[in-house]
């Protein structure tokens, strides 16, 4: 069974070299990775390909984002043989088995169109990040679990809504039928937009406990706070529209303007002759973007 690892760096060339090398240290699978390079502009590509020669790179002439760089890579890669495929995150190391138990997972399960492993912080690998999900589309609420899981005695793969983008065993054949990440998300929700739309028709997101992967926790993130706040406040009301139906979309959205419209007018009332708050700013632009349909890449200065 080949599986394609599929990394999309965008100006994290030291952190996609480690994953690469964890990847290269895996146990008992076939793998042949893949980097998407984003357009990053600071010499990622040739640091990259210094450090691993043999790994195939491509090349994006501007930055398509998670959701379409992921795309474009994938689309690399099943021009060619591939089993299935592994999206991961460049700032992530896993151990040794990590991808073995995996794919126990899935051929063990041939109605799951993704599998997941459990998630520790790489920096105090003590610290769960991602052994399980909620999803309340009522609430609305979306969590990640964070119980360690490899405290559990023989712990079993298990059915969860969605799994995190962050590391997903997905099989080929059921990604041409599912189809790519909708990008009109570009960063963030995409993921979760995925494993939806897989259980729509009927297939399963798993959850592996006994595949231990470590992530640097947004090493990227941090270095964008301000646009991983604009993509997380449009995106969400992104995957509610999607998703959502009925009365429960009914009353998320006039919940949400409710909300937008008393937090304007505190604004315009209390904050003149100041600027307003960096979060009021992105709130309002993330609002006023997914409103309008300006969605994929955003096209203002954040």
């Amino acid at each position: 069974m080949l599986i394609r690892p599929i990394i999309v760096n965008y100006k994290g060339a030291d952190d996609t070299i480690a994953c690469l090398s964890s990847l290269a240290a895996q146990e008992g699978v076939d793998l042949e990775p893949l980097v998407l390079e984003n357009a990053s502009g600071d010499g990622s590509a040739e640091k990259i390909r210094s450090a691993h020669p043999g790994v195939g790179l491509i090349e994006s002439e501007t930055n398509t984002g998670f959701a379409g760089g992921n795309n474009l890579a994938i689309r690399h890669a099943l021009q060619g043989s591939c089993d299935y495929l592994f999206v991961v995150n460049p700032d992530t190391v896993m151990e040794p088995d990590c991808l073995r138990q995996l794919l126990a997972c899935a051929q063990a399960n041939p109605d799951a169109a993704v599998v997941g492993p459990a998630i520790y912080w790489y920096e105090d690998r003590s610290v769960p990040l991602f052994t399980g999900s909620t999803l309340d589309f009522d609430a609305p609420s979306m969590h990640h679990l964070t119980t360690d899981v490899r405290k559990e005695h023989n712990a079993s793969c298990r059915e969860v809504p969605w799994t995190t983008g962050c590391a997903m065993l997905i099989r080929a054949d059921l990604f041409r039928r599912i189809g790519g990440f909708d990008e009109r998300f570009f960063c963030y929700y995409e993921d979760v937009d995925w494993s939806l739309r897989a259980k729509r028709i009927g297939l399963k997101c798993l959850l592996c406990p006994k595949a231990i992967l470590y992530h640097k926790e947004g090493n990227t993130a941090k270095k964008f706070r301000m646009t991983t706040k604009y993509y997380n406040d449009r995106n969400l009301l992104l995957l509610m529209w999607k998703h959502s139906t009925g009365r429960t979309r009914l009353k998320f959205f006039v919940y949400d303007l409710l909300d937008f419209w008393f937090k304007e007018r505190w604004y315009l009332r209390h904050g003149r002759g100041t600027e307003l708050s960096e979060e009021m700013r992105l709130f309002r632009a993330a609002h006023y973007d997914f409103y309008l349909r300006r969605l994929g890449k955003c096209k203002r200065q954040l």
